[in-house]
């Protein structure tokens, strides 16, 4: 067919072939890789994905100076619903602790506690001995200037702090108020699935019912200086003058995630981390904090430094675990100087993921107070007559519209003293007599109108002045 046309035909029509041809291989070809990875760097702080029950945190031993556990820095150990009911014996909960050296598990263990004028008994348990578990840890508690102290979160979320020093101090278990007591260690009791806090009395009549707390959800080892320190707080939110303290649970409680960031790092390489942890906004909102149009907040990190978030607090996710991987290399475990590193939207890791983080500030947005309302002044009145009756003088005006009343001041002479007689607080009230007064003697008169507005009064001016003579 083309050997029919002219040259310059045949040469047309052979492009636009070739175009044709071009344009379908293109819209057949997959999407190249780093148009892909864009694609998630483009949905970066929207894909999360809420664990699941038997995913979710059961259980959380969290130590304020421990070593060897599994969370950033060595400081806390998670645990699922499974791991939870899979410990049964030493050889179970080495599997889920970790493997010391020691035996973690003590059987036939007594407690009691004093309440109500009376001992209460937990015989014959079994459980974790908290003692060696903490040393495992790598909990350090014995010396002269350290003390431990345990918090027990139960499922509602109430909190049981031992009043006494766990592992410092001896308790004891006693069989009646005689008794001189058997010493036992702090126990993780374990039955059916659920972990209790049980520790010993110091002495026979110590009320420590608070400290057999049941079915918990978080254990906290505190190393403390002081009797009377409060647990290990690992997030702040700084709102204006308030501070907001967090314990570990306190995070872990608001909501866990899963979720998925895509960055370019510093050398422009692709880089995804696959993370755990929970909202930003979910932390907030565990202490009812909200956020209003205008309002900014910043992430804070060890040293002090703030960057400002560009998105809203359900973007973020404050991660306490997960791997980051760039392109071509190996897994990197998440590590922080912190217990969370934070992660939102954005493009480069500068955007995405800011490490160390300690707490977040709020700076409200202040909005000026609204200028004051312009308030004309009521229109005057004027005195319509004046009428004397043995010793009384009537004053009748002119009524106006809009004002909420008027006053009516006297004097005994044109350009004396004048003295407020009353004030009409009826805007329909157009007359007012005065009694009392003395035979021939002139009286002087005049009258206002007034409004209020939020709660101030405005005066018009005074009427025209007139006068009676008794």
């Amino acid at each position: 067919m083309f050997s029919k046309m002219k040259k310059p035909t045949r040469h047309i029509l052979t492009a636009l072939s070739l175009c044709l041809t071009l344009a379908l291989v293109m819209e057949m070809a997959p999407v190249r890789a780093d148009e892909a990875f864009d694609q998630k760097v483009a949905a970066n702080g929207t894909n999360f994905v809420k664990l699941s029950d038997d995913e979710k945190t059961d259980f959380l031993l969290f130590g304020s100076n421990a070593k060897y556990a599994d969370g950033m820095q060595g400081r806390w150990k998670m645990l699922t619903k499974a791991q939870v009911q899979s410990v049964k014996s030493n050889t179970s909960a080495t599997a889920v602790f970790g493997d010391f050296g020691y035996s973690l598990w003590s059987s036939n263990q007594n407690f009691s506690t004093y309440k109500d004028g009376e001992l209460l008994f937990d015989k014959g348990i079994s459980g974790i001995d908290l003692k060696l578990l903490a040393m495992g840890y790598g909990i350090k508690w014995n010396n002269t200037n350290t003390k431990t102290q345990l918090t027990a979160i139960d499922k509602t979320g109430a909190k049981a702090r031992t009043t006494s020093h766990a592992f410092e101090n001896s308790h004891y278990y006693f069989s009646d108020i005689d008794d001189e007591g058997e010493e036992v260690e702090p126990l993780l009791k374990v039955k059916d699935g659920t972990f209790s806090l049980r520790v010993g009395q110091e002495k026979a009549t110590q009320t420590t019912s608070h400290q057999w707390k049941n079915d918990i959800k978080a254990l906290q080892i505190d190393t403390v200086t002081t009797a009377t320190q409060k647990p290990d707080v690992v997030f702040d939110v700084v709102d204006g003058n308030t501070q907001e303290e967090y314990v570990l649970s306190d995070i872990v409680d608001a909501g866990q995630y899963r979720a998925e960031f895509a960055y370019y790092n510093s050398s422009n390489e692709p880089v995804t981390a696959e993370v755990e942890g929970v909202k930003l906004s979910d932390v907030l909102a565990k202490r009812k904090i909200s956020l209003a149009s205008g309002d900014t907040i910043y992430a804070v990190d060890d040293r002090g430094t703030k960057t400002q978030l560009k998105s809203s607090p359900s973007n973020y996710l404050l991660a306490y675990q997960g791997a980051t991987q760039t392109e071509g290399s190996a897994p990197e475990e998440l590590t922080s100087n912190s217990e969370f590193c934070l992660f939102g939207p954005g493009s480069t890791e500068a955007a995405v993921r800011m490490n160390n983080i300690y707490s977040v500030t709020i700076t409200r947005k202040v909005t000026p107070a609204p200028a004051p309302a312009q308030v004309t002044k009521p229109k005057s009145t004027k005195i319509l007559k004046l009428t004397k009756k043995k010793r009384t003088i009537t004053v009748k005006w002119k009524k106006i519209s809009g004002v909420n009343g008027y006053q009516i001041s006297m004097a005994t002479k044109k350009k004396g003293k004048y003295k407020v007689i009353k004030t009409v607080t009826k805007a329909g009230t157009v007359k007012y007599t005065k009694k009392k007064l003395k035979k021939g003697k002139k009286y002087f008169f005049r009258v206002r109108t007034y409004k209020t507005v939020n709660g101030k009064k405005y005066f018009s001016s005074w009427s025209a002045i007139k006068y009676k003579k008794l």
